[in-house]
């Protein structure tokens, strides 16, 4: 019985499997010790901090959606500021840290959206947001997240019509921006990281396939409600991005940034769960 109750925080084991995976391939191919004591260093804090998010998520709820949405939208803004790398605008430095505020910050844009009431402010935001990715340019996250936003929206509209506009739009630049893919080169650990876990073993590598497809178990065969298949459309889209282009391999592969923006849907997820007594 204590093992069914706590149900819903076991889920927090499914980040491991990839990320000690992940360190391993790492450590294997020499990849320095301050690299990858980064990504178990940020999977402990983040849960950390999810767990005292759970605690207190009553107080969170409190929090204005609006201000939260503004803040992301001004991380997302704040990479045109620093300086681009191939005219790619997709970080911020911050306290010596060079992050992907799109990585953080969509989650938490498509948790938002769903909240919203207007479907009018829910609609301008998802654009807005896919906008910003387009001209970033990150093809990963026009696709990733705009697929989900349309899930989510599409439930709140009425009009076929509408839904139909709304997934031409999205279809127009998720193509537009695959179309004009960046040019910037993949590191082994970062992106190439499946790569590297071949070169240990071919099984080795389907171990680390499968610990990726873990990730996404807590979204689509635990909790099928709309936000957490929208959730779990996202990271599944960031997952196959990586087969076709040059972007990171949340969890798995070096960067604090999709270990934070992963933690954030997890925990949503979970806090959802307890809130629905789904244990």
């Amino acid at each position: 019985m204590k093992l069914i109750k706590h149900t819903p925080l076991l889920l927090t084991l499914v980040i491991f499997p990839a990320l000690f995976l992940g360190v391993y391939t790492m450590k294997w191919h020499q990849v320095p010790q301050n690299i990858w004591v980064l990504n178990i260093a940020f999977v402990f804090v983040s849960i950390f901090l999810g767990l005292l998010f759970l605690r207190f998520r009553q107080n969170f709820s409190a929090v204005n959606t609006y201000l939260l949405i503004a803040g992301a939208i001004l991380l997302l803004l704040a990479t045109f500021l620093s300086k681009p790398v191939l005219d790619v605008h997709r970080w911020v430095n911050i306290g010596g840290m060079r992050l992907n505020t799109g990585l953080i910050v969509s989650p938490l844009l498509l948790i938002q959206i769903y909240k919203l009431d207007s479907v009018k402010n829910a609609s301008i935001i998802g654009l807005l947001t896919t906008i910003i990715f387009f001209l970033q340019p990150d093809a990963s996250l026009v696709m990733a997240f705009s697929i989900p936003a349309v899930l989510i929206i599409g439930r709140k509209l009425k009009s076929t019509s509408h839904k139909i506009i709304m997934t031409i739009f999205t279809i127009t630049f998720v193509l537009m921006a695959w179309y004009n893919l960046d040019k910037l080169l993949p590191i082994d650990y970062v992106e190439g990281i499946v790569q590297l876990a071949n070169k240990i073993s071919f099984t080795y590598q389907l171990l680390a396939v499968l610990s990726l497809v873990l990730l996404l178990f807590p979204f689509f065969f635990y909790h099928k409600e709309t936000l957490a298949v929208a959730l779990g459309t996202y990271y599944a889209f960031l997952l196959i991005a990586t087969i076709f282009g040059n972007f990171p391999v949340m969890i798995m592969g070096y960067g604090v940034s999709p270990i934070i923006g992963y933690s954030i849907g997890l925990f949503r997820i979970i806090a959802q769960m307890e809130d629905n007594k789904q244990i």
